[in-house]
């Protein structure tokens, strides 16, 4: 994190994305996500960032992606880099007090970061279609991908299993 928290203009931060070769990088992500998703659709996700996987997503897709993003350089590099439409804030507001109703909510990396996950997926249900989908990735408790040292962030409120994630989302319809 220090890498980013240095940056101080979106041409640096362009220059960052670009060295660590950004766009590329988001391919497993795309290839979990973009067969579920609709050439004409409209998409948002929460907590982009940069806005790097949104734009590689409308790029593949063809479907329209809006980001959430609180931090404000972020949102400058996805509005002015990527042509992104962006709404300024965190993801917990904005799904209080979005108007649109969308054919998916993206979240990578943030459901675990969430203060109220049920709270959350109430709001989700409130704007996505009849026929939306939640489109996600978050660490597994059960299989964690780094050793347990690195694995646990204070960042985290929460840690999932398949199973208690099932039940979360079950109990949310």
């Amino acid at each position: 994190q220090e890498g980013r928290r240095s940056l101080q203009t979106v041409e640096d931060a362009v220059k960052r994305l670009e060295k660590k070769g950004a766009y590329a990088n988001k391919e497993p992500y795309v290839k979990a996500f973009a067969p579920h998703m609709k050439k004409d659709g409209c998409y948002v996700e929460i907590g982009a960032g940069w806005g790097t996987l949104a734009k590689r997503l409308q790029d593949e897709t063809g479907a329209t992606v809006e980001i959430v993003e609180p931090s404000q350089l972020a949102s400058e590099v996805a509005e002015k880099h990527y042509k992104l439409a962006v709404h300024r804030g965190n993801g917990e507001d904005f799904m209080k007090t979005a108007q649109a109703v969308y054919d998916g909510v993206i979240l990578v990396h943030v459901f675990e970061h969430l203060l109220d996950p049920n709270e959350f997926l109430a709001s989700v249900r409130r704007i996505l279609k009849p026929d939306g989908l939640l489109l996600f990735a978050l660490p597994n408790l059960s299989n964690p991908d780094e050793p347990v040292e690195k694995y646990f962030h204070i960042e985290h409120t929460y840690y999932y299993t398949p199973l208690t994630l099932s039940m979360m989302l079950k109990k949310h319809g």
